[in-house]
């Protein structure tokens, strides 16, 4: 795991980029090549001077594990929460970078979903622990990744997923299977959500936020691995 060290006195906060371990290119586990949040985060912590560890857990794990202090910050977008979901025992940094959901089909279908609103009461492959704004509106099935859920419809085990473009299309190219985007589900920016006990640090955060905007360096670091898919 990464550690990043600003002044050994200081508190260091853990925190957990890993998502669904398939959450690719956002993270990889990959020393040399550890995906846009696997670089960018670290990046943050050393412009901010704030000390902090990388642990990998679940995703259904680190939902309860933010939600308990046992890590101190993770990256989620407001996109994809209703109102009553996002929780106030949070504060949200500056936008990190921007993402996108979509209702992914395969290639071949012939019923193509052409708004989200088209999946009210149908059966909707999610990953177990994310987030969705309206997931009261379809029937979740949910599986362990985002390669899961690619998998899943290539063998016709489901005929609608919820995935982020860039992890579907990285998987559609793994695995060789073509896919549709066939509809946006949401749309947002990643933020750091830190836990209120550490509120006085968003300061920090957002500035080094800034100057890593400012430097281009998060858009050099978001290129490297777009270029690849």
């Amino acid at each position: 795991m990464n550690t990043v060290i600003a002044e050994p006195s200081e508190t260091i906060l853990k925190y957990d980029l890993s998502g669904s371990n398939n959450w690719v290119p956002y993270f990889m586990d990959h020393e040399e090549h550890p995906g846009i949040l696997g670089e960018v985060v670290p990046q943050i912590l050393l412009e901010a001077g704030i000390a902090g560890e990388q642990v990998s857990l679940p995703a259904a794990r680190m939902v309860a594990a933010i939600e308990k202090g046992e890590i101190d910050f993770d990256l989620i977008s407001p996109s994809w929460f209703s109102a009553a979901q996002f929780s106030h025992k949070f504060i949200l940094s500056d936008p990190v970078v921007p993402i996108k959901e979509y209702i992914v089909q395969l290639a071949s279908t012939d019923n193509v979903i052409s708004s989200a609103e088209k999946i009210l009461g149908k059966e909707i492959g999610t990953v177990r622990g994310y987030y969705y704004h309206n997931d009261d509106e379809f029937s979740r099935h949910d599986f362990s990744s985002e390669k899961e859920l690619i998998q899943a419809l290539k063998s016709n085990r489901i005929k609608y997923a919820i995935i982020g473009d860039l992890p579907a299309k990285y998987w559609s190219k793994k695995l060789d299977v073509q896919i549709r985007l066939s509809a946006l589900h949401s749309e947002g920016h990643l933020h750091i959500r830190l836990r209120n006990e550490h509120a006085p640090l968003i300061n920090q955060f957002n500035k080094a936020i800034f100057k890593l905007n400012e430097s281009k360096i998060i858009d050099k670091i978001s290129k490297k691995y777009l270029d690849k898919l």
